[in-house]
């Protein structure tokens, strides 16, 4: 897996934990060995920008997620895509549940690889399973101590 991390906000968030937790969620579901991710970890004017410019909302968002085209053998994709994610909404909603603001962009992380790897949150139903699946796959993450993240 190759995870490809820019962090635009200040103090930077830890590249090396960002890749491997991404790395973890797409060997778990099923991403080939050479699939690449793009993550961004920004603030809310960029997170804000890009919501407007892609998806017409002119407000902030705490995750976006842009799957790519590009397609290997047996339909499986080689550039998995781009997922955003905002450090300010993770900070914002960690303080109002009284958690840990790195708990909560890990959360955002698997949420935005989850909607590339297929998964949906559009019905009650599907929305039950992915959040199923997330819970699994941070939990995983946090066991394995592949995340060490501050916010």
């Amino acid at each position: 897996m190759r995870v490809l991390v820019r962090s635009t906000v200040r103090p930077a968030i830890d590249a090396a934990a960002v890749s491997r937790a991404a790395a973890h969620v797409m060997r778990r579901e099923g991403c080939r060995p050479g699939t690449e991710l793009g993550v961004l970890i920004a603030g809310e004017r960029a997170m804000r920008a890009l919501n407007l410019r892609y998806r017409g909302v002119d407000r902030g968002t705490d995750v976006l997620a842009f799957p790519m085209a590009d397609r290997g053998a047996g339909g499986r994709a080689r550039l998995l895509g781009d997922v955003a994610v905002s450090a300010a909404r993770a900070r914002a909603r960690a303080r109002a549940m009284g958690v840990a603001a790195g708990a909560e962009l890990l959360l955002y992380l698997v949420h935005g690889i989850l909607h590339l790897c297929g998964h949906d949150d559009g019905s009650p139903g599907d929305r039950a399973r992915m959040e199923r699946r997330q819970r699994l796959l941070v939990g995983e993450i946090v066991r394995k101590g592949l995340w060490n993240v501050t916010v």
